[in-house]
């Protein structure tokens, strides 16, 4: 399995997937975008295939951030350790982040020493939850409308500690991988163990699930905690804005 591939095309499964229930995803010669208004996610622009990145796919970008939604970030995908970031900056845009693309093929079960519950998301009410605890822990906002709109096609999951909040996690599947995103713990929570126990229990329903694979995006922070899990660093997601 190609797990750079995999990683991708399950990231931008979730964001396609999102935006087109708001019917704002869209496709222009090899760009995809979606958003969703009042909403800080998915709201994504990206290349749909790893040819050279050049100019005038930039100007492109820049074109179609213009004309649908200033608010769209550019996620380059960088697959090759090429050094684009000099040619993007010089076309417009800024970096806002990075993340680091990981993945881990699933064959043995994990221990789990802290049982924890994952409720799923399934009714408004736990749709406001997890928006607000995910706003908690991430200091940004995926709107309650967002995930009423989305949950029935979309895993959601609010995380307790017998019944202590302690944080959100989601997941997505393409084929055979399960794409693990939006994994936090609220602030009065972290340094207790909760993410490797959240992420321990979602990697063993997994494979019972038969899944082969485990992605993520992990940002700077996170990555040796995945790292110490097993996760394998396969490339970069440069984030970009367009400048105003």
């Amino acid at each position: 399995m190609n797990t750079i591939q995999a990683n991708i095309t399950n990231l931008t499964s979730l964001w396609t997937t999102t935006s087109s229930i708001f019917k704002t995803y869209d496709v222009q010669h090899n760009i995809s975008y979606g958003y969703i208004q009042n909403s800080q996610w998915p709201n994504k622009i990206w290349l749909n295939n790893d040819a050279e990145l050049k100019s005038e796919d930039l100007s492109k970008i820049s074109e179609l951030i213009n004309l649908n939604s200033s608010m769209l970030i550019f996620s380059y995908f960088d697959t090759n350790g090429d050094k684009n970031n000099d040619l993007i900056t010089r076309n417009g845009f800024i970096k806002r982040g990075v993340q680091y693309g990981m993945n881990l093929y699933l064959n043995d079960l994990f221990e789990v020493l802290t049982p924890l519950i994952l409720k799923k998301v399934t009714n408004s009410v736990d749709a406001k939850t997890w928006s607000t605890t995910f706003e908690q822990c991430f200091g940004y906002l995926i709107s309650e409308k967002t995930i009423n709109k989305t949950y029935h096609k979309i895993n959601y999951f609010t995380v307790y500690s017998q019944d202590e909040l302690v944080g959100t996690v989601l997941l997505h599947f393409t084929e055979k991988v399960v794409g693990i995103h939006s994994l936090g713990i609220l602030p009065t929570k972290r340094g207790k163990g909760f993410a490797n126990q959240i992420m321990s229990q979602v990697l063993n329903e997994s494979i019972r699930l038969g899944m082969d694979l485990a992605t993520l995006q992990a940002s700077s922070m996170a990555k040796k905690m995945y790292q110490r899990i097993g996760f394998s660093e396969d490339f970069l997601v440069q984030h970009y804005q367009l400048e105003k």
